[in-house]
């Protein structure tokens, strides 16, 4: 899978996978990421896209705490840059989709 070049409000530009990662941390607990980009070298961010004005709850914090301070094993073998047993350590950020109205024609 060729990788999508994305770019943040910050100026910062990012690598995609362009899929999903499953991560069981240190304690069994899963989470599905919806997006990990890679940030350059062998640095890793997971993406969390929220609606609107939602946030991720208090079981996603809690393991996005873990994965970053102790890391994960994937758990998933869909994502083609990250195999099956890999060990990942990363921070996840919340990115909005705000709706936006389409006038038509």
């Amino acid at each position: 899978m060729q990788s999508i070049p994305i770019a943040a409000r910050n100026g910062n530009s990012y690598s995609n996978s362009g899929a999903q990662l499953y991560v069981r941390d240190d304690f069994g607990n899963l989470r599905i990421v919806d997006l990990v980009v890679g940030t350059g070298g062998a640095g890793l961010m997971g993406i969390e896209v929220k609606y609107g004005s939602a946030t991720r709850n208090a079981r996603q914090l809690s393991v996005d705490n873990k994965i970053r301070s102790r890391g994960g094993r994937v758990v998933s073998v869909s994502n083609p840059i990250l195999p099956y047993g890999s060990r990942v350590r990363f921070e996840t950020v919340e990115i909005p989709v705000i709706p936006v109205q389409v006038p038509g024609p």
